[in-house]
Order: C-alpha cells, then structure tokens, then sequence
C-alpha cells in the first residue's frame, strides 16, 4: 500500500532524474512522473490527505 505522499515522490523523483543522455529515456520518465502527479493532484483536489491511501484510477 503506497500513501498519497509516497506517489509524490515517485513523480518528483522521475520529473527530475532527466539526465541519461538518451532523449526516448528522458522523455518516457518525465512523462510517467507528470502522469503520476496529474492521479495524485485529482485525488488531492477530491479531499485526500498525504498519508492517505493512493489509489490508481
């Protein structure tokens, strides 16, 4: 079980480890991550709290 807070992460660690040199891998992690915060912002804007279960849509 992952928390609201632990999603944050994930998506701000893949947003910020852009720097492989390979354009494809980049562009794959840093989409995963805004995909990864765009779940955990609806469920946030929906009244969900950090340590709150993270429940993917």
């Amino acid at each position: 079980m992952s928390t609201i807070l632990d999603e944050l992460k994930v998506a701000n660690h893949n947003l910020n480890k852009n720097n492989t040199g390979d354009l494809h891998i980049d562009n794959m992690t840093d989409s995963f991550g805004k995909e990864i915060f765009r779940e955990v912002m609806k469920q946030i804007e929906n009244g969900a709290k950090l340590d709150d279960e993270y429940k993917e849509c």
